[in-house]
C-alpha cells in the first residue's frame, strides 16, 4: 500500500468557498495545454508558483490558506489542472512530479464529480471537494477527467516539508 495521508474538509468552509467560487469562475485565467509531458490529454492549467519564478499568477492570494495550513519549508510549484467533462472517465498515465527531485506532493480537490487520482497500487483518491492528498512526489500517480460534471478542478502543490 501505497503511504499517502487523505483530509477531508481540509479548509475552514469560508476559505474552501473563496477557492471554489475563483476557480470554477468563467472568467478565471486559465492556460490551455495541449498535452503534459507526462503524457496527459489535453488541460487548462494556471500556474501560481515555480521555483524558478516564484510568484507567476495575479491570483496568488488563493495559495496563503494552502501556505498557512501545510507549511512548507520551499515551495517547488502550485498548479491548478481542470479538465474538461468527458463522454466517460479517462484515466491519465501515471508519473512522478518533478522527476528528479525528492519531496512532497499534495492535491487538493476544487471539486465533487466522478473523476479521482489512482496510484500505481491500484488504490485511488475520489474527487471530493474540500479534500486534500498528500503523498511523496516519487509515487507514480495519475488523474483522470469526469463524465458527471462540467470539469474536475485540483490544485497540485509541490514542497519541501517543514520538520519541527
Amino acid at each position: 500500500m501505497i503511504e499517502k495521508e487523505v483530509i477531508d474538509n481540509f479548509l475552514p468552509e469560508d476559505q474552501f468557498k473563496i477557492i471554489e467560487n475563483n476557480l470554477l469562475h468563467p472568467r478565471f485565467p486559465w492556460n490551455f495545454i495541449p498535452q503534459a509531458y507526462s503524457g496527459e490529454r489535453a488541460q487548462l492549467v494556471h500556474e501560481f508558483w515555480n521555483s524558478v519564478e516564484g510568484n507567476i499568477s495575479e491570483q496568488k492570494q488563493l495559495t496563503i490558506p494552502f501556505i498557512n495550513r501545510l507549511r512548507p519549508a520551499a515551495i517547488l510549484r502550485i498548479k491548478a489542472n481542470l479538465q474538461p467533462k468527458n463522454i466517460e472517465v479517462y484515466e491519465d498515465p501515471l508519473h512522478v512530479d518533478l522527476n528528479k527531485v525528492s519531496c512532497t506532493t499534495s492535491i487538493f480537490y476544487v471539486n465533487t464529480c466522478n473523476g479521482y487520482t489512482y496510484f500505481e497500487d491500484g488504490s485511488k483518491v475520489e474527487s471530493v471537494a474540500n479534500r486534500l492528498v498528500t503523498f511523496p512526489s516519487q509515487t507514480k500517480h495519475a488523474g483522470t477527467t469526469c463524465s458527471d460534471q462540467v470539469s474536475r478542478v485540483v490544485i497540485n502543490f509541490n514542497y519541501h516539508k517543514y520538520y519541527d
